[in-house]
């Protein structure tokens, strides 16, 4: 038999042979990859990586169980029986999750609720973080420190994984406290209580839309060019450099650390004069301030707090 001969017989096994198996692999498709397998095979999903986009384009689900290790142990079929769900199981996320949603809407409504019971729900672990101005829905979560091959239960690991405001989410944020000093403290004291100051600091400022003090700023007149200099002769100098007409002229004074009198100011004006000399503000009320429970003229210590009191 000639070479040439010889070598298309070769090509034309090796490529028939790779032809069919081609076509069996996307026939039998073990891998879910091409159309999610065959109704009469058996296809056993064993929480491997390089099953997980294969199930996520072809299997009907409306939920997701996803995570590491942990989530090895759960069961499609008992989840789905507890939250009336079509679940599929993600070991190990994935870049490609379908529409880009974790669960249907109606599972996420659910979920909402009773995250949001934890603070406002009669028996929630998070009362204590329940005010008058941000709903705030979320989880506590405590546990103990690993050390030397064992739990120290004198350590303490405190989270708050939390959202706000509850019935229409804006923001989220996870809080992790370590070791507080105090080991009666709970999740909710600590973390939680965090996440509440964080939040009712952004209604003060109306990041959330629902502050009714907050009014905006009037529009100022064009003002002329701020010069800071140490001389009158100076700005002399600089203006005639640069032809600049009339100038205010800075010169800086001593920083005052008293406290100023707040009476009439609204409340971002007043958190922002209390911030700049390192005092922490709490408050009560809506409008502008007509009270504050450290006098003026008063040089605080560092660290001090400041109740304001609020009326329209």
């Amino acid at each position: 038999m000639k070479a040439k001969t010889w070598n298309l017989l070769v090509l034309g096994c090796t490529s028939g042979m790779l032809a069919v198996l081609a076509g069996v692999t996307i026939f039998v498709d073990p891998f879910l990859h091409y159309h999610g397998g065959q109704d009469f095979l058996e296809y056993p999903l064993k929480d491997e990586r390089y099953q997980n986009d294969g199930i996520v384009r072809h299997y009907d689900y409306d939920s997701i169980i996803t995570g590491t290790s942990m989530s090895q142990n759960f069961n499609c079929s008992e989840f789905d029986e507890l939250w009336e769900a079509k679940s599929i199981k993600i070991a190990k996320p994935v870049s490609y999750i379908g529409s880009g949603t974790a669960c249907s809407p109606k599972n996420a409504s659910l979920l909402r609720m009773m995250l949001t019971n934890v603070v406002w729900g009669e028996h929630g672990t998070g009362k204590l973080l329940r005010n008058d101005k941000v709903r705030i829905a979320g989880k506590t979560g405590t546990c103990y420190i690993i050390e030397n091959r064992g739990y120290n239960t004198s350590k303490k690991r405190l989270a708050f994984c939390g959202f706000f405001p509850a019935d229409n989410p804006k923001y989220s944020c996870i809080v992790l406290t370590c070791h507080p000093r105090q080991n009666a403290f709970g999740a909710a004291s600590t973390s939680g209580t965090v996440l509440k100051n964080i939040a009712l600091k952004m209604y003060s400022r109306g990041m959330l839309d629902n502050n009714p003090e907050l009014r905006p700023d009037p529009e100022q007149p064009q003002q002329p060019p701020v010069m800071f200099a140490s001389t009158h002769q100076r700005v002399d100098y600089l203006r005639q450099s640069f032809n600049i007409g009339h100038v205010k002229h800075f010169a800086p004074a001593k920083a005052s650390r008293t406290v100023p009198s707040l009476k009439g100011c609204s409340l971002r004006d007043a958190i922002n004069h209390m911030e700049s000399l390192g005092i922490d503000v709490t408050f009560s009320g809506s409008g502008y301030v007509t009270s504050q429970s450290i006098p003026p003229g008063t040089t605080p210590a560092a660290g001090a707090r400041i109740h304001l009191t609020l009326n329209n």
